[in-house]
Parts: C-alpha cells; structure tokens; sequence
C-alpha cells in the first residue's frame, strides 16, 4: 500500500521531466557552442565594429546593451528586467540610454533570433560571447 502511495505522489514529477529533444534548449544550445555564429563573427576580432572603426567595439556595445535593458527590472511588482525591450524606441528614447549602441547591437541579435531563441536570449547570448571574446 505504501509503495503506491509513493508512485501515485511521484508520477506527476515525473511526467514533467526533462525529455529529449527539447527544441528550445536545442537552439540555444547550438547558438551557445555551435561555431561560427553571427555572435562570434561579430567579436572576431574583438576591436570589431559595425559600421567602421571609430574607437568603439561591438563588445562593448553588447554588453552595454544587456546591461541597459535588464536594469529595468523592478523587484516589487517583478516588472522589467531581460526582456528585450531595448529593440523599440521608447526604449531607447530613455534619457538613461542615450547613444547609438542599441542600434549597433540589434542588427546582430536579430539575426540570432529564432522561433525558439527569443531576442532576450539573443541579448543574453552576446552579452556571453562578447564577454569571452575580450
């Protein structure tokens, strides 16, 4: 009688256990180790820039992008945060993210973004790649 107990209160978990293939963590996985991807190109060499070499470098303006759009987060109503809303205007019209880095960063998250890559993980994703690469 108690070893149906257990099995009757361990079924549930055990139906909602991670099962191969998983499509989302597949793609992120292959945008994460899967070499060359437009991240990678676009820190190789790490000086890299869009549109020409002015000083600046795309990984700086990754991670200044990741940055910018997670610092929204508003811990009392869990409002904001990594959420890829840096893409729009409004986002960027903020007086706190003056600059055209945004602009710089999102041709190439973009790009990484899929069906199961959101541009959040994207974001999150060049934050990684441009902090390994420097």
């Amino acid at each position: 009688m108690l070893g149906a107990f257990i099995l009757a209160v361990s079924a549930p978990a055990l139906g909602s256990a991670y099962t191969w293939p998983a499509p989302q963590l597949d793609a992120l996985e292959a945008a994460r180790f899967d070499l060359p991807t437009t991240l990678s190109l676009g820190v190789d060499p790490c000086d890299s820039f869009l549109t020409a070499s002015s000083g600046r470098a795309n990984v700086a303006d990754w991670v200044r992008t990741a940055y910018h759009d997670m610092a929204t987060y508003n811990s009392e109503d869990g409002t904001g945060g990594l959420d890829g809303s840096i893409r729009f205007a409004e986002e960027q019209n903020r007086p706190e993210n003056a600059g055209d880095g945004f602009a710089n960063t999102m041709p190439f998250v973009a790009l990484q973004a899929s069906r199961y890559i959101s541009i959040a993980d994207s974001i999150a994703l060049a934050a990684i790649t441009a902090i390994e690469s420097w």
